[in-house]
């Protein structure tokens, strides 16, 4: 598959595509509409309690933003550069990772940019979630493992190994869904005849406990308060359900796939997969590890979702290689120069129709208004309309909070973490929140210090939707007013409703942050 003999300058093609999707991503998060989605304002909540790990994710999104928001301030682009920065990185690893495994900078090119044609990517590249350090690291780390178990000799690729070890471990750091990596790498190693031997030598090892100890400090933190991640995510996976199947849920997760990679490319990555497995098992190392660290990832999210609702992009470390394994396939097919090519004469058209319906579904996803010309108005529907209104509520809230403060302490709180956060951020001068818990899910907001101490304090209560404080809220204060109605609308269209509360005299008693699993 070597193309060194292409006209096409790949590499450099490459680098001016990323480079011009990144400015572009930059002009969104600087001039665009969009506000800090509910878990972007949490995490740089957290990035204000720098700790150990949180209540659902490990501590790297809290230090990323941490370190870009003390650059930049706490503002909408120092939150969200770090993806940026971090998701042009990743084309840029994709490109080395796959022109490791092919020597084609023809396959490295299209396995850079077809992410650059996905929302499930592309979304990831202006939000910043845990998802795009998590990938980052887990691509580096795959090149390394690979450059490891390439290396000849009984005792090479030391380096290569510790290298392994550091960005497994990175991505522990991230979330612990990167505990998923270290199946796909035994099953690799397992199945492969030439990698077999690495189970007698030292690399495999030092690199494991290399990413160990990154993982420690969770544990430890974890300890401390009760395994609550732990908790967490196995009820997230439905660990404790038994055996059931919700076959609707299975449809809907694969509904989900084709719709955060769009449907052409999601079907090049099935049957990329599919065509890793073949050439894998027939003695190719390099489509053998893209089949292990795609393949048992895909059916153990399949899996879950048979139980309960599996997120669209709990799967994504899946389309990393999955990505790399459909470029390779399509690729092959395109250019086969025999019998075969004539089987796969919808090859080429189906190449250019993903990476078509890619861009469109790319161009929805930054400009959402586009979807108008269809007649549907896709700006205010979700998930687009959760990124809506927060500024406006946060300058609501922030006069009324004023006007509490005159007459003498007091506080900011809600029932929900994601109202807690946003007003946070976006009220002037980005108060302490507070997140009562009237019977909610636990959150990380009840490990922190809440507000039963704040005896004869005032406070602001927002809350979603409307109508009248409920009983529990009054049974707090000594009264609470009727609330005012704070309606987000964009384009005629209503957004969201909040509840803003004024109530007085704070009568003490528990913090209401009580564990609820």
């Amino acid at each position: 598959m070597n193309d060194s003999g292409s006209y096409i300058n790949y590499r450099g093609l490459a680098i001016v595509i990323i480079v011009a999707v990144s400015l572009l991503r930059l002009s969104l998060v600087v001039w665009g509409p969009l506000d800090l989605a509910p878990d972007e304002a949490q995490y740089w909540d957290w990035s204000r309690h720098l700790d150990w790990s949180y209540y659902s994710k490990g501590p790297a999104i809290a230090y990323i933003i941490a370190a870009s928001t003390a650059l930049f301030g706490s503002t909408e682009l120092g939150v969200r550069l770090p993806s940026i920065i971090i998701s042009a990185l990743l084309s840029g690893a994709l490109f080395i990772l796959a022109n490791k495994l092919f020597k084609s900078r023809r396959v490295a090119f299209f396995s850079a940019i077809v992410p650059l044609l996905t929302p499930l990517f592309t979304t990831g590249a202006i939000l910043m979630t845990t998802d795009p350090p998590l990938i980052l690291f887990y691509t580096i780390a795959l090149y390394f493992f690979y450059s490891a178990t390439s290396v000849t000799g009984r005792h090479g690729g030391g380096l290569y190994w510790v290298c392994t070890g550091i960005f497994l471990g990175l991505g522990l750091l991230c979330k612990y869904t990167a505990l998923l990596i270290y199946p796909s790498l035994f099953l690799f190693l397992l199945v492969s005849a030439e990698d077999r031997k690495w189970f007698f030598r030292p690399g495999p090892y030092i690199a494991f406990f290399i990413s160990i100890l990154f993982f420690v400090p969770e544990v430890l933190w974890n300890m401390k308060y009760d395994w609550v991640t732990f908790r967490h995510v196995l009820g997230q996976t439905h660990a404790g359900d038994g055996f059931v199947v919700h076959l609707s849920e299975l449809l809907n997760f694969v509904a989900s796939q084709a719709g955060v990679l769009s449907p052409l490319i999601f079907l090049g990555v099935l049957y990329g997969i599919y065509r890793a497995a073949v050439e894998g098992f027939r003695g190719s190392r390099a489509h053998l590890l893209l089949f292990f660290t795609s393949a048992p990832l895909l059916l153990f999210f399949v899996s879950k979702s048979l139980q309960g609702k599996v997120q669209a992009n709990w799967a994504v470390l899946v389309y990393v290689t999955g990505i790399i394994a459909g470029v390779v396939a399509v690729e092959r097919a395109v250019t086969a120069r025999s019998r075969f090519r004539k089987s796969m004469g919808a090859a080429r058209p189906f190449a250019y129709g993903a990476l078509l319906v890619g861009a469109l579904f790319t161009l929805i996803t930054y400009y959402p208004k586009a979807a108008s010309i269809v007649g549907y108005d896709l700006h205010v529907k979700k998930p687009f309309s959760k990124l809506l209104g927060w500024q406006t509520l946060g300058e609501r809230a922030g006069a009324e909070y004023d006007k509490l403060v005159e007459d003498g302490p007091a506080f900011i709180f809600s029932d929900r973490y994601q109202i807690t956060s946003e007003l946070a951020f976006y009220m002037p001068g980005n108060p302490v929140t507070y997140n009562a818990n009237f019977g909610r899910r636990m959150n990380q907001y009840d490990l922190w210090d809440g507000f039963g101490d704040k005896v004869g304090h005032n406070a602001l209560y927002v809350e979603w939707h409307g109508g009248p404080p409920s009983e529990a809220l009054k049974g707090l204060f000594e009264r609470c007013d009727t609330g005012q109605r704070v309606e987000i609308v964009r384009d005629s269209e209503p957004v969201r409703l909040f509840m803003l509360y004024s109530c007085y005299d704070f009568k003490g008693g528990k913090s209401l942050n009580v564990e609820k699993w």
